[in-house]
């Protein structure tokens, strides 16, 4: 707390903090949704062409903007530069003809797995909503 409090000191007075920040670092916040709930979480939760992550909930809208902050420009942009990578890479393996269904499939089973150090790949679920729409237009 050493370290946070001298970068909120030149701005906030420490009475301030002591009162009002530090409780909002140290007791948890209830979302709406678990996003380690993959079912509940992708139930609610849409995304849009230019990397948006919204739902039509107001509640996890104001959590997913507010308190999460997945909206901020950065994240938006690297949720699209991460799928413009696979649709690249689709692109050279299917050049001048659709993309089937099996490697659409396919990159979804792999977005679906977690790597060696146990993680999944990032923004897998934005690029897995692109993936799925592909599919369901064929």
């Amino acid at each position: 707390l050493r370290h946070v409090s001298y970068f909120i000191t030149p701005c906030v007075p420490r009475s301030t903090f002591s009162s009002f920040l530090l409780p909002l670092l140290i007791e948890p916040i209830q979302l709406s949704v678990n996003p380690a709930d993959s079912k509940n979480c992708e139930s609610y939760i849409k995304y849009s062409s230019q990397g948006k992550i919204f739902s039509d909930d107001e509640n996890i809208n104001y959590e997913l903007d507010t308190i999460l902050n997945l909206n901020i420009q950065t994240i938006q942009e690297n949720r699209k530069v991460a799928l413009d990578a696979i649709i690249e890479v689709l692109n050279q393996n299917f050049p001048k003809k659709p993309w089937s269904k099996e490697a659409l499939k396919k990159k979804l089973e792999e977005l679906s797995s977690k790597d060696v150090k146990g993680k999944y790949s990032r923004y897998c679920q934005y690029i897995a909503w692109y993936l799925v729409k592909r599919l369901n237009n064929l």
